[in-house]
């Protein structure tokens, strides 16, 4: 196989961006890895509890990670994508220099995916084993970043963030058709993939210029959404539902499983909210590229949507774990009462 990205320059670039970024000291890592090995077997316990999805695995690995490392840790899965990209014969990629180019922006992209994410499920999509549990990563350095900068107690946003890796957990592992569908999707849409690279330098170029005249050319799937096909679109539509439910079904319970415990979880809820809505200048850039903030008003529409299906009807919530098909539609995401009505919740429960 002829390889599509030069994976020297991933890293080479990715670390460029990582050597700016402040690092904390060996003592503090050392103390979140002490709060994280009594946290996350109660936060399991309390997102099974609450979720009532139980994952037949009793305990929990998990690693903390530097940004390098988180880097490192999720090229596996990005080599496994482009790789089968790459085998697609319609697909022609074979322009001189690209590997190197589309290696540094790949580069550039992750290495400031890693100065943002605090925690991961890992689903391991390159193993290929539907069966196999994934890997849960906490990324010290921006939790401990985080912490510094907005003043939170740390025990208890260490908590919160471990509640919302859970639920993931929960979810891919404790619900039996999850994973093999989530995987199913990302199949579908790279086996719709019928770009060249001549299509995609010609897309990316114009669209730069328009960028920089002030258009806004980017929809809801960032510089993605412009070489999608209409066959990827409607992939693209289900993943979207689908992962809509999963975030604000993490937000939902990372903000109520264990208010006992983490009474400021709306307060870092907020915060990080507002942080991401008032980003400017470079950040702002990149998740309008990324469609990032696209990803957090459909992952606030799951939430809403959970919120009102336990206002209207409560407990009712879990029936979108039923199947593939209880997913709600883009018109049910608005119209509750419809889902409720189609999943068989009669007008004497609805509230």
């Amino acid at each position: 196989m002829t390889e599509k990205v030069s994976w020297t320059a991933v890293m080479t670039s990715a670390k460029v961006i990582l050597a700016r970024s402040p690092r904390p000291s060996d003592q503090e890592i050392e103390e979140l890895k002490n709060d994280l090995d009594e946290i996350v077997p109660a936060a399991k316990e309390q997102v099974e509890a609450y979720t009532s999805i139980n994952v037949p695995s009793d305990s929990v690995s998990y690693r903390v990670l530097s940004r390098e490392d988180w880097l490192e840790a999720n090229l596996d899965s990005y080599k496994y994508l482009i790789s089968k990209l790459a085998n697609r014969p319609s697909l022609n990629f074979e322009v001189p220099g690209s590997e190197i180019a589309s290696g540094v922006g790949l580069g550039v992209v992750l290495g400031w995916m890693a100065t943002r994410v605090l925690g991961q499920y890992d689903l391991l999509l390159q193993n290929g084993a539907d069966n196999e549990s994934g890997s849960l990563y906490f990324v010290a350095p921006n939790i401990i970043e985080i912490e510094r900068r907005f003043g939170f107690q740390k025990r208890q946003f260490r908590h919160w963030v471990a509640l919302h890796e859970l639920t993931h957990r929960a979810q891919f592992e404790g619900v039996p058709w999850f994973k093999p569908y989530f995987t199913s999707l990302v199949d579908e849409m790279l086996d719709a993939s019928q770009l060249s690279s001549a299509d995609v330098m010609d897309s990316l170029g114009k669209t730069m210029k328009r960028l920089i005249s002030g258009e806004k050319v980017l929809g809801e799937m960032g510089l993605a959404g412009l070489f999608v096909s209409d066959r990827q679109r409607l992939v693209v539509e289900k993943t979207t539902s689908l992962m809509s439910i999963a975030e604000g079904h993490g937000d939902w319970v990372m903000d109520r499983a264990a208010t006992g415990t983490i009474p400021e979880a709306w307060q870092f809820s907020k915060t990080l909210g507002d942080r991401r809505s008032s980003a400017q200048g470079a950040t702002r850039l990149m998740q309008s590229l990324l469609g990032l903030e696209a990803k957090m008003n459909q992952y606030a529409r799951g939430e809403r949507f959970i919120e009102e299906v336990e206002r209207l009807a409560p407990g009712s919530s879990h029936l979108v774990w039923s199947s593939p098909d209880c997913i709600p539609t883009a018109t049910e995401f608005v119209d509750v009462s419809a889902w409720l009505r189609r999943m068989g919740v009669g007008e004497t429960q609805i509230g």
